[in-house]
């Protein structure tokens, strides 16, 4: 029986009952892995290394300086990333991996289909390399299939954060960990998001030098960000406002956001910059509407990821809510105000 075979059989029996016993699908494929070559170490070969970080935006700003001190300790490693393919933009331009893939069920899809995506993302990008260690970042519980999805790689090693962090975690991912061959749980101190990323390294017997971010974006960004914001705000302080958030909830309204910038400008000789995705348009065009003419420039829906870190590196000034625009200021150092 192949692994695709196999892995047919117990998808089947999931649909059947209406979810998937992982321990049971582990006991039937592993040893179909094995009959394979995908648990052996290779031999003569470059290591194969596959990060799997299906999270949006911020997280996988956060997660730059692991990718960096991964190459760092892994100089000539081949190293393939898969993402969620909203943020594929943002990390094209990474200089630390050889390969960048997405999955297209990383947030979406019944549970049928999640796993019919993983299997034909192994079968056509990921079994050909023979991994010999996959890692998954997340910490928080794994709501996008990336532990199945490294799983299903064939990868030798596999290492990510336990299961049994916190009872919730215990509860969302019950068998988690049967996919790993590395349970790492919580270091003793408590750490920020970006040293949780880097303790994995540490766990796997590697080191760290520096808990820096990084964006990477290209001239071309930087010219398109140099021509939208030709003449705007001349002899100002620029400030960059992101609009929305990926949750209704961690959004500022808009009209309360009017009334505070335009107490700001009052005090300040500032110009806003406007950021965010086409959903923030209208509430873009609300502000710019109450502000007085010419005080504030409305960029949501017109900037890809790179560009708007490219407008962001051209401001000194940063408000925003608890959303990615976020982390990619802080990872150009700039003054924040998060609500």
């Amino acid at each position: 029986m192949t692994i695709k075979e196999a892995f047919a059989k117990q998808l089947q029996d999931a649909q059947q009952t209406g979810q998937m016993n992982l321990k049971v699908f582990v006991q039937a494929l592993e040893p179909v892995f094995a009959a394979e070559g995908y648990r052996q170490k290779q031999k003569g070969s470059v290591q194969q290394i596959l990060v799997i970080r299906l999270d949006a935006i911020g997280d996988n700003v956060l997660n730059s300086g692991f990718l960096r001190e991964l190459r760092r300790n892994c100089p000539k490693a081949q190293i393939t990333l898969v993402v969620n393919p909203v943020v594929y933009n943002l990390v094209e331009l990474c200089p630390y991996v050889n390969e960048i893939l997405v999955y297209p069920g990383a947030s979406k899809g019944s549970f049928v289909e999640r796993y019919t995506w993983a299997m034909e993302l192994c079968e056509q990008k990921l079994w050909q390399h023979h991994f010999d260690l996959c890692i998954c970042p997340r910490w928080d519980f794994d709501k996008y299939f990336a532990l199945f999805l490294g799983y299903m790689s064939g990868a030798r090693e596999r290492a990510g954060y336990s299961e049994k962090l916190y009872a919730g975690k215990a509860k969302v991912n019950a068998g988690y960990d049967d996919f790993l061959t590395k349970a790492v749980m919580n270091p003793p101190e408590l750490l920020h998001e970006v040293e949780r990323n880097l303790f994995l390294l540490k766990a796997l017997g590697m080191t760290v030098q520096d808990d820096s971010l990084e964006l990477w974006y290209s001239p071309a960004d930087s010219i398109k960000a140099g021509k939208l914001l030709h003449g705007f705000g001349k002899g100002k302080r620029l400030v960059a406002v992101a609009l929305g958030a990926n949750e209704t909830n961690k959004a500022y309204p808009a009209e309360l956001y009017a009334e505070a910038l335009a107490e700001i400008a009052a005090k300040y000789p500032v110009g806003f910059i406007l950021l965010g995705g086409p959903a923030d348009q209208s509430a873009g065009n609300l502000i710019v509407g109450k502000l007085p003419e010419g005080m504030a420039m409305d960029l949501s829906g017109k900037t890809s990821l790179r560009e708007s870190a490219a407008v962001l590196a051209r401001t000194s000034v940063y408000i925003g809510n608890d959303t990615g625009l976020t982390h990619m200021a802080a990872a150009l150092k700039r003054v924040i105000l998060e609500i």
